[in-house]
């Protein structure tokens, strides 16, 4: 039977830990680029709602607008009506008139 001393290690123990410390490395690493990508998405994600909020603020502005628009042009119609009917009187009053 070997008898080793308590602090000699075996060549493949050794290999063993530079390997476990290469894993080690290799996973902190990869926590590291998930921790980056997932601030960058949580930052795309904040400018994507503030976009969104201002997209919804435009499309109220727009459909505020699109009303306003929509009541000149039907005031604008029914006063055109108004003179078309006053014209049309005034038309007539000049035929019965003479």
């Amino acid at each position: 039977m070997l008898c080793r001393m308590p602090d000699e290690r075996s060549i493949t123990e050794k290999a063993q830990d530079r390997r476990n410390e290469r894993s080690l490395k290799a996973s902190a690493d990869s926590a590291k680029a998930t921790a980056r990508s997932v601030e960058q998405m949580l930052r795309l994600s904040k400018d994507q709602l503030g976009a969104s909020k201002a997209q919804v603020e435009l499309t109220r502005a727009a459909r505020a607008d699109a009303e306003k628009s929509e009541r000149f042009t039907r005031t604008m119609a029914w006063s055109s009506l108004a003179v078309a009917i006053a014209s049309l009187g005034a038309a007539l009053a000049a035929l019965f008139v003479r």
